[in-house]
């Protein structure tokens, strides 16, 4: 395929996105990888809010991986901010692991500082270990959120970023549009 229809492609697979969150009025449930966010192995999320990014993921276990997990949750915590700590290497704090026995799930979270300068949030810290991009790896873009779906460590992942403003974005920065 040449590269003309692949980009041809990829903008229709964009506006297409787009339109279906505007026009649904609701929050992203597919992302542009075609991954339902309700088949998803692993979800982050991330809501910046004023100078801290509030991160959350939730990984889904099977049943036997999960009831391991439920007999040391505070072991499970202490790996899961060691792992986050060493992938990452982002100031964080108000580190917290909440286990969800309807859905064998565990949704690690924390406040994330010092990626905001004032104009504009980076997030080469996030992006560069998962080897992403915004703009080459294909996020959507609608008017306050960036979303990704694809695979990372071999699990079906969603990413989704969301702003209380209209954003525009290079390849690893988000800041208002104005």
């Amino acid at each position: 395929m040449k590269s003309f229809e692949k980009k041809s492609i990829n903008m229709l697979a964009a506006i297409l996105f787009v339109s279906l969150i505007i026009f649904s009025g609701c929050s992203v449930k597919e992302t542009s990888a075609g991954i339902n966010i309700d088949e998803a192995e692993r979800i982050i999320r991330m809501d910046a809010e004023g100078d801290v990014i509030h991160y959350e993921e939730t990984l889904f276990w099977d049943e036997e991986a999960f009831s391991e997990i439920l007999e040391d949750e505070s072991r499970f915590l202490v790996t899961s901010k060691n792992e986050f700590s060493d992938t990452f290497g982002a100031d964080a704090d108000n580190f917290d692991v909440e286990l969800v026995e309807d859905n064998n799930s565990a949704v690690f979270s924390c406040d994330i500082h010092e990626k905001f300068n004032g104009e504009r949030y980076d997030f080469l810290w996030f992006l560069n270990p998962l080897g992403l991009d915004f703009i080459d790896s294909s996020f959507s873009r609608s008017e306050k959120q960036l979303s990704w779906g694809g695979v990372l460590e071999g699990k079906k992942t969603v990413i989704v970023l969301s702003f209380s403003f209209s954003i525009d974005n290079c390849h690893a920065h988000v800041w208002e549009n104005e």
